[in-house]
């Protein structure tokens, strides 16, 4: 509905280059299990570049996940998330600028002069 073919969105290891990660953790609304969901929702939004690299996890016993009540809870933040996109709060001038920074050095890296 809102990661765009993201499908396990839960499972994995995020990692955000710090400048662009400090912008866009500002962004971040959900505090539960559905902020991942609003994490790749939000660089989707923004055009920034996702990469899949497989990790080797150890196995935890263990878990928090209680499944009725967190997928109820999850679905409830995903209507948020769409709501939060309708009110316009996931814009940031700020990471916009970054990324048109960053864009602009990428041409200019790989442009041949005029």
């Amino acid at each position: 509905m809102v990661t765009g073919g993201f499908f396990d969105t839960q499972c994995g290891i995020k990692a955000v280059r710090g400048d662009i990660a400090d912008e866009l953790f500002q962004l971040v609304r959900i505090r539960r299990f559905a902020f991942d969901v609003e994490l790749i929702y939000l660089a989707l939004k923004h055009r920034l570049d996702i990469k899949r690299v497989p990790v080797r996890l150890r196995r935890n016993l263990g878990t928090s996940v209680r499944p009725f009540r967190d997928a109820f809870q999850a679905g409830i933040d995903i209507l948020a998330i769409k709501a939060h996109q309708l009110r316009g709060r996931y814009r940031s001038e700020a990471l916009e600028r970054l990324l048109a920074a960053e864009a602009a050095l990428l041409r200019a890296r790989f442009d041949p002069p005029a």
